[in-house]
C-alpha cells in the first residue's frame, strides 16, 4: 500500500511540474498577445492595464492550481475510504459519498483500541 501512496506522490510531482510549466507558457503567451496587440493596432495599454492583465492572469491561474488541488484531496479521501471499506470504490458508488464517509468513520472508531 506504501507503493502505491508513493506511486501517488511522484505522480502528484510530475502534475506539479506541468503546471508550472504551463503557468509560464500562459504567462510567455500573454506577454506575447499584449506585444502583438501593441505592434497591430499601435495602441499601447498603460502600464496599469498591463498590470491589470497580468494580475487577472495570475488571479485565474491561482484559483484553477487550487481547484486542481481540491480534486486532488477529494481523489485522497477517497482512496483513503477504499483502504478503510477495503474495497476498489464499491461502496462509494453503492452508498454514496456521505454514507461511505459515516460509515468509515465508525470503522475506524471500531480499530481503536478503547
Amino acid at each position: 500500500m506504501e507503493d502505491k501512496h508513493l506511486m501517488t506522490l511522484v505522480q502528484q510531482k510530475k502534475l506539479k511540474e506541468k503546471v508550472n510549466k504551463i503557468y509560464k507558457k500562459v504567462m510567455l503567451d500573454r506577454e506575447n498577445t499584449i506585444r502583438a496587440f501593441i505592434a497591430e493596432t499601435g495602441y499601447k495599454p498603460s502600464e496599469i492595464e498591463q498590470v491589470e492583465i497580468r494580475e487577472e492572469t495570475k488571479i485565474t491561474w491561482h484559483l484553477r492550481k487550487k481547484k486542481t488541488e481540491i480534486k486532488n484531496y477529494e481523489l485522497d479521501i477517497k482512496n483513503l475510504m477504499c483502504i478503510i471499506h477495503r474495497d476498489g470504490g464499491h461502496y462509494i458508488a453503492d452508498h454514496g459519498y456521505d454514507k461511505a464517509l459515516k460509515d468509515a468513520h465508525k470503522i475506524i472508531l471500531e480499530w481503536r483500541p478503547e
